[in-house]
C-alpha cells in the first residue's frame, strides 16, 4: 500500500482517494476503520444534547440503568442501553471489560495483571479501569484481531 500526504492551502475540508484493482480484504478494513472517524452518537450533557464522534469516546458504563459515555475530560449520558453499543460497536474496536463497562480499546495505552485475574487499564487520559477476569479473555482476543488490522492498514 502507498500512502501520500499532500498539503494544499486551497483544500477545505480534507479529502482522501482510494485507488484500487480489487478489493483484497484491506480496502473493507479500511473503509471501516473511515467509518469509526465518521459515525456519531446523540448524547447529553446536563439539559444540553450534543453529537460526539464515537471515536472520542474513551468508554462508557452502565450505573443505575443509565449509560454514561466518557471522553477525554467530559462525561455524557446517552438513551442506548450497554449491550446495543457494545453489539454496534465491536467492530469499532470497543469491548467488554465487566457487567457494566465498555471500553475503546484504541484509547488504552497500558495494562498490568493485578490479583484474582484480573487486569488494570490505563487509558490515555491516565483513568484506569479493570477488566474483570471473566472477560480477560474476550479483551485479549479483541486486542489480537485489533492489531492485525492495524498492522495490515499500515
Amino acid at each position: 500500500m502507498k500512502v501520500t500526504y499532500i498539503k494544499d492551502p486551497n483544500v477545505e475540508q480534507l479529502e482522501i482517494e482510494v485507488r484500487y484493482r480489487e478489493d483484497d480484504g484491506d480496502l473493507t478494513r479500511f473503509k471501516q476503520t473511515l467509518g469509526l472517524l465518521e459515525e456519531k452518537i446523540l448524547v447529553k450533557q446536563d439539559t444540553v444534547n450534543y453529537v460526539l464522534p464515537v471515536a472520542s469516546i474513551y468508554y462508557c458504563e452502565a450505573v443505575d440503568n443509565t449509560v454514561f459515555c466518557n471522553t477525554k475530560q467530559d462525561t455524557y449520558e446517552t438513551a442506548y442501553r450497554l449491550y446495543e453499543l457494545e453489539n454496534a460497536w465491536t467492530v469499532r474496536g470497543f469491548v467488554r471489560t465487566g457487567k457494566s463497562m465498555l471500553v475503546n480499546l484504541r484509547r488504552i495505552t497500558s495494562f498490568r495483571p493485578v490479583l484474582s485475574g484480573r487486569v488494570e487499564a490505563t487509558l490515555m487520559n491516565g483513568e484506569k479501569t479493570m477488566i474483570s477476569r471473566v472477560y480477560a479473555k474476550s479483551v485479549r482476543q479483541a486486542l489480537m484481531q485489533l492489531g492485525g488490522q492495524e498492522d495490515e492498514t499500515r
